[in-house]
């Protein structure tokens, strides 16, 4: 049995992200609902906080697949 590990490392990535989103957007929430998120600065952070770690996660993903690919063999 052969193991797709592009298309289950990306289904982790998926779910590591929406999980971070979810967790995130429900604290800013509660966050806004007590009045903490006042500030023109504070919703600039807002998608920052929100985006940033799941792509920079993604990147550092596909620069690893990248870097693991140059050990193969050449045929």
């Amino acid at each position: 049995m052969t193991v797709n590990w592009r298309r289950g490392l990306f289904r982790v990535w998926i779910l590591v992200s929406a999980g971070w989103i979810m967790g995130w957007t429900i604290y800013l929430l509660l966050e806004g609902v007590q009045g903490s998120l006042s500030t023109r600065g504070d919703f600039i952070e807002v998608p920052i906080l929100l985006f940033a770690p799941p792509v920079a996660l993604w990147l550092f993903g596909f620069a690893a697949a990248w870097a693991i690919r140059g050990f193969e063999i050449e045929r």
